[in-house]
């Protein structure tokens, strides 16, 4: 029989056939820090129920109920805040509580290495979430949610070792955000991981928010109104590749979790909001240059 070396970094998943035998030709592989994830969740359920058991079901009640853990982690931060940091490979952040509102979540690959990134997601019980962070990107990947004031918890299994991933979440009021006083017709310099927040008037204002040079910046607006879908948080990238949103434009779609993209320096919105609260946060690279915001009135 054909004997094969498994890949470095992935394990074997021994399938069944039809008689219920363990082993066998057709052998699914999946990447070792995947198995952690999948392990975690079998550790969070425990055994099956016996009235699960007796019907049948085999369910897992106490999955909807527990907080998810990883086994083998290296370092786990029981008390993240949402603040800036940079999980190594299974290392695991949690979140007591989020807001009962949108917030945005974002990530960057800041590996060296060609090393595609990934993360699992899991909050309030259900199914682990798996996100890819691209190697060698300049512009975070980003999840705009409500998470309905549950815990969130984040994994970096990613197959290499050497893959580092920066993650925030912001959002009004989050412990790990101290935001700038955002007054009117004052430019506030953000830089990044930094955010301001400032009342827009009952007039119709504009926020413009500009980058020096070319590098490339990204930005998140929350307040006012939320959308059909709750939502009330915009993610921008300045300086992009492409002209993207936002929608309702005519332009092609934005990346996944953004609302618009530019390939200017600068980028405006019209906001009439009747007084609510604006909050603006820097979310770009840990390298890249300080933005300048001002709310102005039209």
């Amino acid at each position: 029989m054909e004997t094969r070396a498994e890949p470095e970094g992935w394990t074997a998943h021994p399938s069944t056939d039809a008689a219920g035998r363990a082993g066998g030709e057709g052998r699914r592989k999946l990447p070792k820090a995947r198995w952690v994830a999948a392990w975690a969740l079998l550790a969070v359920a425990g055994p099956a129920s016996p009235a699960a058991a007796e019907d049948g079901r085999g369910g897992y009640p106490g999955l909807r109920t527990e907080p998810f853990s990883v086994r083998g982690t290296r370092t786990v931060t029981q008390t993240w805040n949402g603040a800036p940091l940079v999980l190594q490979v299974l290392d695991n952040a949690r979140m007591p509580q989020t807001p009962a509102g949108s917030v945005v979540f974002a990530y960057l690959n800041v590996a060296r290495q060609n090393n595609l990134g990934e993360l699992a997601l899991a909050s309030g019980g259900d199914s682990v979430e798996y996100r890819f962070a691209p190697a060698l990107a300049t512009q975070p990947e980003a999840v705009v949610r409500n998470w309905g004031s549950n815990n969130l918890s984040v994994t970096n299994v990613s197959a290499n070792d050497s893959t580092p991933i920066r993650i925030q979440a912001i959002g009004p009021g989050m412990p790990g955000t101290t935001p700038l006083a955002l007054p009117q017709n004052t430019p506030v310099t953000l830089a990044p991981g930094a955010a301001a927040q400032g009342p827009t008037g009952t007039r119709a204002m504009q926020l413009v928010v500009r980058a020096p040079g070319e590098d490339r910046s990204v930005v998140a607006v929350i307040g006012g109104p939320a959308d059909a879908s709750g939502n009330n948080a915009y993610v921008i990238a300045v300086n992009a590749e492409a002209i993207t949103g936002p929608p309702g434009s005519g332009n092609p779609p934005p990346p996944p979790g953004y609302y618009a993209t530019t390939t200017s320096s600068g980028f405006s919105m019209d906001l009439q909001w009747g007084g609510s609260s604006v909050f603006v946060a820097n979310l770009s690279s840990s390298v890249s240059p300080a933005l300048s915001v001002i709310l102005r009135r039209k």
